[in-house]
Parts: structure tokens; sequence; C-alpha cells
């Protein structure tokens, strides 16, 4: 589980306690529905536990999943570089946390969520060129290559939610497209696509090769259906009718998806 000064065990320990933290944040808040907690002000603790939920918990474990899947598949690199990303991305992300707790989207809030979409654009950066040299086993790479473009798209999203709050433009419209595209091309892309990646690898690790075949018709679907899908999230923007019919159509072929993906699970 060592290798090269990187210790997925490690990392991945770390990974799990920041998974507590979200935890406990989210006991926190439903505690303060029914109980007085004066100290706590639920909306900031809200902003800091969504927050820290993808860049802490979720983004740090899937990093080292995919930092794991280059040293399965004897990439040659410096792999302190990853080690000392994961370092910069926990520690922004816990002072993200407790800014947003604090003083809730202000600047410093604000400013350690840049730090971590920064950092992930290093990581995006070193990852992609590293992941050329890998074996491209159950058709894993096309899928984490897609997550990295996702992961980085998503940040836009992020960048004029931040715009709106620090200058207190207060159009909802703007506001609740800015979240659900952050949220859309995070969960729906990055953290779906990367998933995928690494299970497909694991099948072909496994010695499933016919997997490869399923993996590539699954990736064109869901790579066509990703940013036509983002439209089911703001459909109250009364988009024309030919964005709704896209949008319904590519939720189905999902769902599809979806099917004979348990299906081969089965």
């Amino acid at each position: 589980m060592v290798h090269s000064g990187f210790n997925t065990k490690r990392w991945v320990e770390i990974a799990l306690i920041n998974f507590c933290v979200v935890a406990l944040a989210g006991v926190t808040m439903r505690y303060k529905i029914n109980f007085a907690l004066p100290i706590v002000d639920q909306k900031y603790l809200m902003h800091g536990h969504s927050n820290f939920a993808f860049t802490g918990w979720v983004a740090v474990a899937l990093m080292i999943l995919m930092v794991r899947y280059l040293i399965r598949n004897n990439v040659e690199t410096s792999y302190k570089k990853y080690n000392r990303i994961l370092i910069a991305e926990v520690m922004a992300s816990y002072a993200m946390f407790v800014s947003f707790i604090i003083q809730g989207y202000a600047f410093w809030s604000i400013t350690f969520s840049t730090i971590t979409i920064l950092i992930s654009y290093f990581f995006i950066f070193f990852y992609w060129r590293d992941l050329n040299k890998a074996i491209d086993g159950g058709f894993s790479r096309g899928w984490l290559k897609t997550a990295l473009v996702l992961w980085a798209f998503s940040s836009l999203g992020a960048f004029m939610l931040a715009y709106l709050m620090a200058n207190h433009i207060m159009i909802q419209d703007l506001y609740f497209a800015s979240v659900y595209f952050f949220m859309h091309f995070q969960y729906n892309g990055w953290f779906l696509f990367a998933c995928f990646g690494i299970f497909f690898s694991y099948m072909h690790r496994l010695g499933l090769y016919r997997i490869a075949f399923l993996s590539k018709r699954l990736f064109i679907i869901m790579a066509i259906t990703v940013v036509p899908t983002y439209f089911l999230s703001i459909l109250w923007l009364r988009l024309p009718p030919s964005l709704h019919w896209i949008a319904n159509i590519s939720g189905i072929l999902q769902l599809l998806v979806l099917f004979y993906f348990f299906k081969f699970c089965l």
C-alpha cells in the first residue's frame, strides 16, 4: 500500500476521517432542527457541510483511488507530487469548512473555495500526463480523462456562484443555475465518470476482459448525455421545448445505462 512516497492506506484513513466530519456536520444540522444550539448558524454550517463533502471527502477519496490506479498500472512518475497535492487539498478544505461555519459566504470562505479549485487544476494537469502512460484496461482511461474534463468544467459554476455572492447580486435564476451547474457536473460528471473508470479497471484486473466492450458502449452514451441532462435541473427557467425533449431523452438513455450496468453486475 506504500509506493514511492505515496501511502494509499494512510490517505484512505484520512478520507474516512473527513467523511466522519461530514457526517458529524450533518447530524449537527439535524439536531438544530429540534434543539437549541445558538453557537452554530444553521445556514453557515449547511454551506460548510456541502462544500467540504465535495472537496474534503469525495474529491479526496477519488483522487486517492485514481493515484492507486496509476500505481497498479505501473506508471513511472513521481508520486510525491500527488502527496503534496492531497495535503494542500485537505488543508484548504478544512480552512474552507471552518470559514464557512464562522462567516458563511464571505472573503475567507470564497478564497479557500477558490484555492481548492486551483489545486484541482494542478491534479488534473499532472494526472492527465501520467494517465497517458497507463495501459487502457477496460477502457478506463476514457472514463478517467472525461472525469477530469468535467471536474474542470464544473468549476465554472462555482466561480459564477462566488462572483454573485461576493458582489451581492441576488438574481435567483442565476444563483440556482450556477449551483445546479456545479453540482450536476460534479456528481453526474466528475464523480460518476471517475467511479465508472475505477470500477471497470478493477473488473479488467479480475480477468473479465469482455468488460471493455460494455465499458466503451456505456461510456459513449454517458459522454453524449452528460451535458443535455443538466437542463433537467433548470427546467424552471422555461427553456425551449426542444431542450425539454433533449434533456428527457438523455435522462432516459442514462436510465438504460443504469439498467444494463446492473444487469452486467448480476
